[in-house]
């Protein structure tokens, strides 16, 4: 019986120390490989060609469309400033967790003018797309089109679309399945609530 237990004993401890010599924890990394590790995910991806390199533009072609971009941006600026200014507005309000009917009211009129802001964005790129455009040779059009389908895929393959309440097409008002915006009342529970009935 003895000469049993002991083999017992024996078998037990051989198994559990080879156990854990199979099974040691992962080491955990050093400070400088941390480093590597977020420099490595920081890393940019290789530089494609420029917009005049792959479209092939000529010297004046070059000239134009740096004009076109200059003015571009000049209209931009003060509408991406304003829409700036109004979003952070937004989430100010938002971060009160019982909003009143001012607050309510403000909120509104904020989304109304963030609409509004980024309606006048989508017309300037609108213009100064149509101004560069105008520039190009049929063959450039056709290269300058298909680059900005492709930039589309990769945008949404990088920045899927966000729903409330799931993945896409979990939980989602129908018609929002494939990245289409609501056409109807908004989902319960959104904010703003309803401002109080007056008394």
């Amino acid at each position: 019986m003895k000469k049993a237990l002991l083999t017992a004993c024996l078998i037990l401890a051989t198994t559990s120390m080879s156990f854990a010599a199979t099974n040691t924890p992962a080491k955990t990394p050093t400070g400088n490989q941390i480093k590597q590790q977020q420099a490595q995910k920081l890393q940019k991806p290789p530089k494609r060609p420029n917009l005049e390199q792959r479209l092939n533009l000529t010297e004046e072609q070059i000239a134009k469309a740096k004009t076109i971009r200059e003015q571009g941006h000049k209209q931009m600026k003060p509408v991406m400033d304003s829409l700036k200014s109004k979003i952070e507005q937004k989430h100010l309000l938002m971060q009160n967790k019982t909003p009143g009917v001012k607050e309510v009211k403000k909120l509104e009129q904020l989304n109304k003018d963030i609409e509004k802001l980024k309606q006048q964005a989508k017309t300037i790129r609108d213009k100064n797309n149509k101004q560069f455009e105008a520039i190009l040779t049929d063959t450039q059009k056709e290269q300058f089109n298909q680059m900005k389908r492709e930039g589309r895929r990769e945008f949404e393959k990088k920045h899927p679309p966000k729903f409330m309440g799931g993945q896409q097409g979990q939980n989602c008002p129908q018609g929002m399945k494939n990245g289409q915006k609501s056409q109807g009342e908004p989902p319960k529970g959104s904010f703003p609530p309803p401002p109080p009935p007056e008394k």
